[in-house]
């Protein structure tokens, strides 16, 4: 048995994040619609959502020359379980995904990045509690605690509202009303 490699796809990231797709020609078979023209040259392409599959699910070539900006941003040489290109975009486009990355907030900035509308949703009261040292240690459910008390009219720049002493309750109350709320409609 043989086996062997050919690259099929490449990807261009511009200091503003504006990534370039460069890809071999694909063919459209009734099975399968990820058929590579090997023989076809490397050539720009419009986007297609396959290239983004076939980038996450590839291992990034370990001696790699990243842009300058990207050092500037924070990154270091983990992608910490991030695509490649989305990671890079991120970085290079949304600095409050710089801030998190230099801070060292991981697990936060990948949520963010897996999440952009909680991203602008939830920032301003993210540094609000870190301001306050307060400790987030289900970033997931305290975004969804900021989403209810929004949805209640409640103040999310107010450290008393965002940081409360018992997570949990305070979660499970605002639920509560919430549920209330959806039972009178």
């Amino acid at each position: 048995m043989q086996f062997y490699c050919h690259e099929v796809v490449q990807r261009w990231i511009s200091p503003d994040g504006k990534v370039t797709d460069m890809a071999l020609l694909r063919g459209f078979t009734f099975y399968y619609c990820d058929v590579w023209a090997l023989c076809s040259a490397m050539e720009i392409r419009p986007h297609n959502s396959l290239y983004d599959d076939v980038v996450a699910r590839s291992c990034a070539y370990p001696k790699m020359r990243v842009l300058p900006q990207l050092r500037r941003n924070g990154f270091k040489g983990d992608f910490h379980g991030i695509s490649p290109v989305r990671l890079f975009k991120a970085l290079l486009s949304d600095p409050r995904i710089e801030t998190l990355m230099k801070g060292g907030e991981i697990e936060v900035m990948k949520h963010f990045i897996f999440n952009a509308r909680t991203a602008d949703e939830c920032w301003a009261s993210y540094l609000i509690a870190k301001r306050h040292k307060y400790l987030i240690d289900n970033f997931s459910m305290w975004c969804d605690y900021l989403r209810m008390l929004n949805k209640l009219g409640q103040d999310l720049r107010n450290p008393k509202n965002i940081c409360p002493e018992d997570f949990m309750a305070a979660h499970d109350n605002a639920t509560r009303k919430i549920e209330t709320i959806h039972e009178k409609e």
